[in-house]
């Protein structure tokens, strides 16, 4: 409401400086100067050419708002505030930069209907998301103290260990332990167990009967 309400006011104070000052001659090329004629109008229509309305004007409230409206939303705000200091007055052609400072208007209303009453909505909107999802996890009576403590709960069951990489002396040592161990054979004592087997004669090999 807030929001309609800013842009319902900035619609009636476009209508008050822009209503009947958006028209010009079609076409732009025609010279009409001479033509009989009380106001430029009359001399469009007289030299045989169209006093034709630009396509978005702030003729009424209706056309106001719509403007405000396409303003509103950063796409073809441009073209209707160059249109708007080319006005002069109703009923006579556009002059270039003949009221460039009604390029305030447009952006006063950018900055405060366009940015701010929009941030102020979309707060709302995000204020109401907030209360239902309480609502819907079954804490819309508790404290913000009880609310805060349950959101850490949520968070902390949400949260997973991280596995974080060894560092490179740890990786080594491990890698090293994992290597299979090496058996060093020594020629001399293989040979002095062999000599020995030898001088106690064969090996007697001996079975149970269970």
């Amino acid at each position: 409401m807030v929001l309609l309400l800013v842009w319902l006011i900035f619609g009636i104070l476009a209508v008050e400086l822009f209503g009947g000052k958006f028209y010009s001659c079609t076409p732009s090329t025609l010279d009409f100067s001479m033509a009989p004629g009380r106001n430029d109008a009359e001399k469009c229509v007289a030299a045989g050419g169209a006093w034709t309305n630009a396509p978005e004007s702030f003729d009424n409230i209706f056309l106001s708002m719509r403007s405000l409206f396409i303003c509103g939303t950063l796409n073809g705000w441009v073209s209707i505030m160059l249109n708007a200091c080319d006005v002069t007055e109703v009923d006579q052609s556009p002059k270039r930069n003949a009221s460039e400072y009604n390029a305030l208007f447009f952006l006063v209303f950018i900055m405060i209907g366009s940015f701010f009453l929009v941030s102020l909505l979309l707060a709302v909107i995000f204020d109401n998301f907030i209360k239902l999802q309480d609502e819907v996890l079954g804490i819309g009576m508790l404290t913000d103290q009880q609310k805060a403590w349950i959101h850490l709960q949520l968070n902390i069951i949400r949260i997973k260990p991280r596995l974080l990489p060894l560092p490179p002396s740890l990786r080594q040592m491990k890698s090293k332990n994992n290597q299979p161990k090496r058996i060093t054979f020594i020629p001399g004592l293989f040979n002095r167990t062999k000599r020995r087997r030898e001088d106690k004669g064969p090996l007697t090999t001996l079975f149970f009967k269970m």
